[in-house]
Parts: structure tokens; sequence; C-alpha cells
């Protein structure tokens, strides 16, 4: 009888951790539906936006549109770093492709200026600005930042 207990509660540990840390998550509420989030556990790391917490899972829907289930038993134990859905920071660049006889640092100032005048470009990290091909007649310069966005890969315009 002893040996069966012992043998049931070694069966049901991992259900019961996952209960458990599932219960606490509904308590504590520390994301919400729709939150996007970043997981570390050990060597391992998930990012997605938070689709559903239940008693025994987490499910992200990650960013190739991949669908991560995180047993609770391990969310408890993990680091997470919350990004609500209306300020996840997104990384994003842009190319334009101008006319060579263009002085490339008026032109690089140019688009740090046109940057700054985006509320939704984040300052920090820093705007960079590279010339990433050149042609004949033309140079091809990218911008990479940060803005707050609603989700990754959502376009908007820049003017």
């Amino acid at each position: 009888s002893a040996v069966f207990s012992v043998i049931i509660g070694l069966a049901l540990q991992d259900t019961l951790g996952s209960l458990f840390a599932g219960l606490s998550l509904q308590l504590e509420q520390p994301f919400r539906i729709g939150d996007w989030v970043e997981v570390q556990n050990g060597g391992q790391k998930w990012s997605g936006q938070i689709q559903e917490v239940n008693w025994r899972a987490t499910f992200l829907l990650g960013y190739s549109d991949v669908l991560i289930v995180i047993p609770n038993k391990i969310l408890a134990t993990s680091q997470i770093v919350v990004f609500t859905y209306e300020a996840r920071p997104g990384r994003r660049s842009q190319a334009f492709r101008l006319p060579a006889e263009n002085d490339p640092e008026a032109v690089k100032r140019a688009l740090y200026a046109g940057l700054r005048e985006v509320s939704a470009v984040l300052s920090y990290p820093a705007p960079k600005a590279l010339i990433v091909e050149t042609g004949e007649a033309w140079l091809t310069y990218k911008m990479f930042y940060r803005s707050r966005i609603s989700a990754p890969n959502t376009p908007w315009a820049m003017r």
C-alpha cells in the first residue's frame, strides 16, 4: 500500500506541479492574453504572444505563427520578460535607394531627422543608418531602428 502510494505520487508529480503552477499564474496574473513575452529557462528561450493560460500549460503564438506550449511547472521557474501588447518594441529596417551624387552624411542626417519625427520609433537603442549596396549611379541606405508596434511584421508608413 505504501509502495503504491509512492508510485502514484511520483506519477502525478509533474501533473500536480503544473496544476499548482497554473493556479499560481491565474492568481498572480503576471501577464494577460495578448501580451508579448520572452521566457527563458536554462538554455531554452521562447518568445511570443500569450494565447491561453490554463491549469496545465501556457500557450504562446511565436513570431513564425508557431504554437508554443510551455508547461506551467516550467514557466513557474523561468525568467519572464513581459511586453504589453500595445508597447512591444520591435526591430525594424527600411531600405532607400538614392542617387550616388547625394552626400552620404547629409542623407544619413536626413534619415535620422525623419525617424525622430515618427512617434513610434524608439530613441534607444539609437537608430543606425548604413550603406548596404552600391551601384554606378545609386547607393542603397538601410535604416535599423526599434519601434513601438502592436505586433511583429505589422506594416506602417514612415513619412
